[in-house]
């Protein structure tokens, strides 16, 4: 595993925002890992697909077109958001992170935009499936 995915797992396990990540072009085809404190274990964390990234991309403009402004920082943060389903964190702090994480910028959401932003990514982000 190279440095630089072993210092984006750690920023994502610590919670550190994604567009620390977003300087540096990831290997979109490599799975990022990450464990989930406590327990040990393995998080595979996918990236959608050509077909997934372009509905998903589509759900965040109809949410708030800013979302998209940079499309490959919104799929950065929708697998962080990804991360934080995965981990099976209660849906009021996946929502709350993910309205953080999406705020910012051109602009901000609220928390029924974070929802529906939470629901887009639900659609591609499924355990097991990198």
């Amino acid at each position: 595993m190279s440095v630089f995915v072993i210092l984006v797992v750690i920023g994502m396990v610590l919670g550190g925002e994604d567009d620390k990540q977003t300087n540096a072009a990831p290997d979109s085809t490599a799975p990022a890992q990450a464990s989930r404190k406590g327990e040990g274990r393995v998080i595979i964390v996918p990236t959608p697909n050509a077909e997934q990234a372009t509905s998903y991309l589509a759900a965040l403009r109809e949410i708030e077109p800013y979302l998209v402004a940079n499309e490959d920082r919104a799929v950065s943060r929708g697998r962080n958001t990804c991360l934080d389903i995965l981990q099976r964190k209660t849906v009021n702090t996946v929502v709350g992170n993910t309205r953080r994480r999406f705020a910012g910028g051109d602009g901000t959401i609220n928390t029924a935009q974070a929802s529906q932003v939470v629901t887009a990514v639900r659609v591609w982000c499924r355990p097991g499936r990198p």
